[in-house]
């Protein structure tokens, strides 16, 4: 999949992308250095992998041009143990 990053805060990342994914859906996003370094330092629990960060969808949202809105939760090291 490919997209771009609206948005990054504590509460995690926006993203439009061209598929649609589930709720619940874990992804891994690969970010460029500065917005993987923001990430990190919102949440220095978030697991971080290979120059990308996984987030869990929280919310989607159709677009009129057949992209997807899509709202990912930083998935931290605690809870990627429960996957």
């Amino acid at each position: 999949m490919q997209g771009y990053t609206q948005n990054i805060s504590a509460d995690g990342l926006r993203c439009t992308i061209a598929q649609k994914v589930p709720i619940g859906c874990v992804l891994w996003l690969k970010l460029d250095k500065d917005a993987l370094a923001l990430c990190e330092e919102i949440e220095r629990k978030a697991v971080i992998l290979q120059q990308g960060i996984l987030g869990k969808v929280v919310w989607v949202d159709k677009q009129k041009n057949e992209r997807y809105d899509i709202g990912l939760q930083f998935l931290t090291r605690e809870e990627q143990g429960r996957l």
